[in-house]
């Protein structure tokens, strides 16, 4: 797995919410259930978060949207390691802290982006 970006919080300028969703939506089918989850749950929870805790997610929303990160997102498969271990590095850093409340939310939107998943699938990426 890449290493993951020194001081995550410098790609918060990256972050906008069309942009987020935008990718979300373009990135679904290649990035994968388990990055995609991930990124759905840091969004929904971000908000219920402290200041330090948002900037980290924020940051790593930040790295997810860019496309040319360490290893650009068009590589197929490998192009969204570097995302996942942004992502996966935030979320051990504020995991505990995603409420039931994101989890439904986030849960809700995987079964829009991805109809055919099942309600195990979903608990087993955390939702």
């Amino acid at each position: 797995m890449a290493k993951k970006p020194e001081n995550i919080e410098q790609y918060q300028k990256n972050y906008d919410e069309s942009s987020f969703w935008d990718k979300l939506k373009e990135t679904a089918a290649k990035a994968g259930q388990i990055v995609i989850a991930k990124v759905l749950l840091l969004y929904y929870a971000k908000d219920s978060m402290s200041a330090g805790e948002k900037a980290l997610v924020i940051g790593a929303l930040g790295y997810f949207i860019l496309p040319l990160d360490l290893i650009p997102d068009f590589y197929p498969v490998v192009g969204f390691s570097d995302d996942l271990a942004a992502l996966a590095f935030v979320f051990a850093k504020v995991g505990s802290h995603i409420g039931p409340d994101a989890k439904r939310k986030a849960r809700e939107q995987m079964k829009k982006l991805y109809k055919d998943i099942s309600d195990q699938e979903l608990t087993d990426l955390g939702m």
